[in-house]
């Protein structure tokens, strides 16, 4: 199965950069692909995905995901970074957490999806603010106190 038949259909909204890291690195999907699986196997959250965060344009992009339960995050979608749990966690926050809306009580978003349990890590920052970076996330709709552990 192919890349735009494993997505939901928002895959129009990836950029032409994402598209050219793609195909500069055929490899890379596939290494993320094995990663996220063995994500979310050791936390046993519902849903793990890999990111691209553009600073300099205030955007996360879902470049990779693997939803193996109802909480749906799809590869392609493109989100305002300000608005996101990762950068409210790496911002400060708690980087896991299994109580989601009482952290981030204002994060719509994270209603919307019935978000209980999420982490979140940085695995790539860029030398320049203005350049992109990555983020490596597992979240789920049910609350795991220690995921992974």
């Amino acid at each position: 199965m192919s890349r735009e038949e494993r997505t939901t259909g928002d895959h129009d909204r990836s950029t032409a950069d994402e598209r050219v890291v793609a195909e500069e690195r055929p490899g890379l999907e596939v290494l993320a692909r094995r990663l996220l699986e063995l994500l979310g196997r050791i936390t046993g959250l519902e849903s793990t995905y890999l990111t691209m965060v553009d600073w300099g344009k205030d955007l996360q992009h879902i470049l990779y995901s693997l939803n193996t339960g109802d909480l749906v995050i799809p590869e392609g979608l493109q989100v305002e970074w300000s608005d996101t749990l990762c950068r409210r966690a790496l911002d400060g926050g708690p980087t896991c957490t299994s109580d989601v809306l009482a952290i981030y009580p204002d994060s719509a978003a994270a209603r919307e999806l019935g978000m209980t349990t999420y982490v979140t890590v940085l695995a790539a920052r860029p030398c320049v603010p203005t350049r992109v970076g990555h983020t490596i996330v597992a979240a789920g709709r049910t609350a795991r106190a220690r995921p992974g552990r």
